[in-house]
């Protein structure tokens, strides 16, 4: 194989706009060499909850939010 080939792709299929936020509706991850894809779909998602920046840092020991199913919207 070519060090320079792509050999991986991801591409966003669908977004969708809900409560002035767009959300990802749909993913697609595909092997370039095998052409194998893997489709990831939304159908629901946490809205009006902000993480802080730290909850993203593997080295931060800060403990994770809770949530409930209560804010999700369902789509």
């Amino acid at each position: 194989q070519d060090a320079d080939q792509v050999r991986s792709r991801f591409t966003v299929r669908g977004i969708k706009k809900i409560q002035e936020k767009y959300i990802v509706k749909e993913i697609e991850i595909k092997n370039m060499i095998t052409k194998d894809a893997t489709t990831f779909k939304v159908t629901a998602a946490y809205l009006g909850f902000e993480f802080a920046d730290s909850t993203f840092d593997p080295d931060d020991p800060a403990e994770l939010p809770e949530t409930t199913a209560i804010p999700f919207k369902v789509f």
